[in-house]
């Protein structure tokens, strides 16, 4: 780490000015009336490209903390945002709600805001103009949380918005256990993912999240939407994992989509093969154009089987032309698109690319 953060600005630690004393290019060329106390080096007395390497090299952490100081300390930080490869907010009961990130400097989520019922020794720092009461450990920030679960939904949009206004992120992640928010945080945080645990949907919601064609990734994970029976749904999202037995999503669904990447897990009563061969002939007469992958599970080798003959019997009927390869076909289309269809303890559809 190159900065330590002072009472009133940050300052570059040694190892940081040596690292720039270290540097070719004469961009970073450290002023020499700056180079007069060789423990520590004010950051704001950097040049701004200096300033924008040494932001690149901190801690998301230190970063926010610096941003507390002073309004120009954040202006600086602001012009050269910095990057978050990702944003994770775990919603569930309030005091297990927390906000975790990913930089460039790791590979590994780090929880950046928590939640506790009690606070002790809080300190009011201002954030966006307003105060804010929390506490800092060496790894995170903690708030208090509030008693009803959508006032500290509003506070951890209120803490995802000011992560947004210092760095640069790539993707953001609403990891919801239980609980699923009003849909109007959602459409304000506006996530690129979601993974939902144990969560029941209202039709509406299921609705809206899987007709969302900016979500790159949802994933159901003994979730469901309260249909009352199997439903149609608009699938518009990129990536759609169900990680349980389907009650309530239509197989037509899948034959409207514009999905990419579809994942189901089916404990029991699996598909008709009839209906799965129908998706394998949308695709091959033209429709789903941005279908690549369709996997899901078969319960036991037996019915992998027997339900691959019945797949390929229909294929056939309907004079798909194909060529037979080890436990699954090559499928060709008129366009000369081609994909790959087996049967392992799964089956597997991809589109080979060209």
């Amino acid at each position: 780490m190159f900065l330590k953060c002072g009472d009133d600005e940050p300052f570059l630690l040694h190892s940081g000015l040596s690292y720039f004393q270290g540097c070719n290019s004469s961009f970073f060329k450290v002023p020499m009336d700056l180079k007069k106390d060789p423990k520590k080096l004010p950051l704001l007395k950097l040049p701004f490209l200096a300033q924008r390497l040494v932001l690149f090299q901190t801690e998301p952490i230190e970063i926010v903390e610096m941003s507390f100081l002073s309004k120009r300390l954040k202006r600086t930080i602001q012009s050269s945002k910095p990057r978050l490869e990702f944003i994770n907010y775990y919603f569930t009961i309030p005091e297990k709600m927390d906000i975790s990130v990913q930089s460039s400097l790791s590979t590994q989520n780090q929880v950046l805001f928590n939640f506790k019922k009690e606070l002790e020794n809080g300190q009011k720092r201002m954030m966006n103009g307003k105060e804010t009461l929390l506490t800092r450990n060496r790894q995170s920030f903690t708030l208090k949380c509030e008693q009803k679960v959508q006032k500290s939904a509003e506070k951890c949009e209120f803490l995802i918005q000011y992560l947004k206004d210092l760095f640069t992120v790539n993707n953001t992640c609403l990891q919801c256990y239980l609980i699923f928010p009003k849909f109007s945080f959602y459409e304000r945080i506006k996530p690129n993912q979601v993974e939902l645990k144990k969560v029941h949907l209202s039709v509406e919601d299921g609705r809206k999240l899987l007709g969302d064609h900016t979500l790159e990734r949802l994933k159901f994970d003994e979730s469901k939407v309260l249909t009352d029976g199997k439903q149609h749904f608009q699938l518009n999202v990129r990536s759609l994992f169900i990680l349980q037995k389907n009650e309530w999503l239509a197989f037509s669904s899948f034959l409207t989509m514009k999905c990419e990447v579809i994942c189901l897990t089916l404990n029991t009563a699996p598909i008709d093969p009839t209906d799965l061969s129908s998706l394998v002939l949308a695709w091959y007469n033209g429709k789903l154009e941005n279908l690549k992958i369709f996997e899901m599970t078969l319960d036991c080798e037996a019915m992998e089987e027997s339900f691959r003959n019945q797949v390929f019997a229909i294929l056939d009927g309907a004079n798909v032309v194909s060529i037979d390869q080890p436990k699954g076909r090559k499928i060709i289309r008129k366009d000369e698109e081609k994909a790959g269809m087996y049967f392992f303890n799964y089956f597997h559809f991809r589109k080979i690319l060209k």
